[in-house]
Parts: structure tokens; C-alpha cells; sequence
């Protein structure tokens, strides 16, 4: 048989063989890992609602989701009671969001507040608090420097050292940009990977605070201030989530936008600089396809450069339609769960 058209799958050694055996299934999934994206993440609106309405439904084991920026408001709405309307909340907010001509700064900032305090409705704050089976974990890059929480260039020369010295090492980064995870779950569900990091259980102080600072994009936003530090967009430190996540027998699921795996935002300029087999052995990566892309109503994906280049009324207009696109990957993903894994299965 051919090949998906609009969606594939890349899988670890451990995934890769779980996956031909059993084919995939909700009940082998132990974390659902999101990528900070921007508005490229509007390709899997239409997946996210059929994974929580469809393929998730009926699961009764514990399920860690994890996100870093949007990835992170993705991963909370899976976590809600009324997860499917949680899922189109943030859709719509997200895709009417609207600034002035030059949106910086605090406007921005509290632009995102709007967005997630929407989509947690009017009982997320409890669920999140309260969780049964289903846990969030919410990336966030706290810095060890400070600016003067405005956009500026003496705000972007403060982000110099970090990129310089990541071009030698990534670890090394983490003198500037530290990982910090707010969880319900009381403990990390990931193993040490030498990048400085810290865990915070969530709680009603500082849950809406980490939700907007992993959203918190530098040159675009203000940082959020948390225990006397600058919290910055989790995908700083972590943008693909490719953290070496503490599961022995099952699979991480991710649906992504890229056909690769970059640990930190600014990985993204090295094209060697991706995630280690090793450290995506147990994952499940869903990406599309090229020929998807070129179906895009600009043959690319939504960014925020979208807000420069377009009227609110045209971007948003665009926005929706790369959104409804997006049911051709559920058509896809339909068939691999019917079995049609092999033929669309690459290894990492």
C-alpha cells in the first residue's frame, strides 16, 4: 500500500517496535508531548480535537502531558474536565487575537492572559488543581539575568551570551536560561539531562502565571515575574520537549509540525543540533508531510510574523483555513490506527 499523503510517523527503537506489534493505541501512550510553535501549531487544531474526542476518550490510566509555550496551553485543555470546548476555546482566542500596529510588550502580554484565562473556562483553575488521572507539565525558561521589561536592544543584547554559548553547548545554555517545570503530578517526569533545572507544583498563585510566562515570547512580550526571576517562553530551554522522559514501557505521542526534533529555541539555527535517538527512543512523532505543506494557503506554516505581514481580517481568515486543512492529518492518522503503520514509519 502507498504511503500517507499528508501525514507520517518517526518513532524511537522501543516506540518503533511497540507500534509494528500492536499497532497504536491511547492505552500504551504514558506522555503526550507538545511543541512550542506559535501559530504553526494551527495544523493540529483538528487532530487535538479528534485525539480528546476520539482517541483518548475512554482512557482510564495516567496520562502526563507535557508543553512548552503554546504546547503548554495545548497540554492543559487535555487536562480539563471539558476538554474538546477547553480545545476550541483556545482555537478561538487564539486565532482572533488582535493588536495594534506595533504589538510589544505588556499589550501582548496581556493579550496571552485573555487567551488562557478563556480557554481554563470557568472551572479549570479546580481540575488542574484537583487532577484524577490526567497531569500537566508546564515548561517554562526562567532566566538568571534581567532586563528592563521592555523591548529594547539593550533587552535583546541580554540574550547575546545565551546564544553565543549555545552554539558550543547546549547545557551550557542553562547559566542563562534555566528549565523550570510547574506540575500537578509532585514529581518530574523526566531524568536528569545535565541542563539546569527546577520543579514547582502548580497551585492558585502561580498557575495562571506559569501558563502565560511559557507563552511568554522574548523581543514580543514582558516576562513574567516569579520568585524574584524573569520567566520567559518555555521554548527558550525547551522547544520540541525532547526531554529524556522517566518511562520504561510505553510511548511519549507526539504530534508535531516538523519532520524534526530541536531541544531549544535557539537549536533551530544549527541544523546538526537535533534531539539524540537515545533521548526519543519511547517516542511517537506524528509530523506532515511536504505535500501537506504546499496545501497551505501561503505554502507554508502559520507564524507570527503573520501579524506584520497581514491585516487582522486576512490573517485571520488564512489562520482558519490552515486550522480546517488540518482534517486532512485526522483523515491520515484514521488510517494509521486502522493499521496502515509500516509503510508511513520512519526511525529516528
Amino acid at each position: 500500500m502507498p504511503p500517507n499523503k499528508y501525514l507520517r510517523i518517526k518513532a524511537g527503537k522501543n516506540a518503533r517496535k511497540r507500534i509494528l506489534e500492536k499497532g497504536i493505541q491511547a492505552a500504551d501512550v504514558k506522555v503526550f508531548s507538545a511543541a512550542a510553535a506559535g501559530p504553526k501549531w494551527l495544523i493540529m487544531f483538528e487532530l487535538d480535537k479528534f485525539l480528546i474526542s476520539h482517541f483518548f476518550k475512554n482512557t482510564t490510566h495516567k496520562i502526563h502531558f507535557a508543553g512548552g509555550s503554546i504546547g503548554s496551553w495545548r497540554a492543559m485543555t487535555y487536562c480539563l474536565h471539558d476538554a474538546l470546548q477547553a480545545i476550541e476555546r483556545l482555537h478561538h482566542a487564539y486565532v482572533h487575537q488582535a493588536y495594534s500596529d506595533a504589538p510589544f510588550g505588556k499589550e501582548v502580554s496581556d493579550g496571552i492572559q485573555k487567551i488562557v484565562t478563556n480557554a481554563l473556562g470557568e472551572n479549570g483553575f479546580q481540575d488542574l488543581l484537583q487532577p484524577n488521572q490526567r497531569h500537566l507539565h508546564i515548561s517554562v525558561s526562567r532566566a538568571t539575568f534581567k532586563t528592563d521589561g521592555k523591548i529594547s536592544t539593550f533587552q535583546k543584547l541580554k540574550f547575546v551570551p545565551a546564544y553565543l554559548v549555545n552554539i558550543f553547548s547546549r547545557n551550557a545554555m542553562s547559566k542563562y536560561f534555566e528549565r523550570v517545570i510547574f506540575t500537578n503530578a509532585n514529581q518530574p517526569i523526566y531524568k536528569p539531562d545535565g541542563y539546569q533545572s527546577h520543579h514547582r507544583n502548580i497551585s492558585e498563585e502561580n498557575l495562571l502565571k506559569a501558563l502565560c510566562a511559557s507563552g511568554s515570547i522574548p523581543f514580543y512580550m514582558s516576562p513574567m515575574m516569579m520568585e524574584g526571576y524573569e520567566h520567559w517562553d518555555g521554548g527558550a530551554a525547551d522547544y520540541h520537549m525532547a526531554l529524556n522522559y522517566a518511562i520504561e514501557d510505553g510511548l511519549v505521542f507526539f504530534p508535531h509540525y516538523r519532520s524534526f526534533v530541536n531541544p531549544g529555541w535557539f537549536d533551530k539555527f544549527w541544523p546538526g543540533r537535533t534531539a539524540s535517538p537515545e533521548v526519543l527512543k519511547n517516542t511517537l512523532m506524528l509530523y506532515p508531510t511536504k505535500e501537506f505543506i504546499q496545501l497551505l494557503p501561503e505554502k507554508k506554516l502559520t507564524s507570527t510574523d503573520d501579524f506584520f505581514n497581514h491585516d487582522d481580517e486576512t490573517r485571520i481568515k488564512i489562520w482558519k483555513e490552515v486550522s480546517d486543512l488540518g482534517k486532512l492529518l485526522v483523515e491520515d492518522f484514521q488510517k494509521l490506527l486502522a493499521g496502515k503503520v509500516e509503510e508511513n514509519l520512519t526511525e529516528f
